[in-house]
């Protein structure tokens, strides 16, 4: 078994320019991550289908 962890980032901005800051930091760090001003979308990239599990 792998000690690995599989996970997902989702990062909620208001603006475009707070999306834009996030996108230059993950072009840093190298994590994957969903970026979006709509909550509805982010949850369901996180959870598959919208709901928390």
């Amino acid at each position: 078994m792998s000690d690995r962890q599989v996970f997902q980032v989702g990062v909620l901005v208001r603006s475009t320019a707070g999306q834009m800051q996030i996108q230059r930091h993950a072009r840093h760090d190298g994590v994957p991550r969903m970026i979006s001003k709509d909550e509805d979308e982010l949850l369901k990239y996180l959870t598959q289908d919208g709901q928390a599990t």
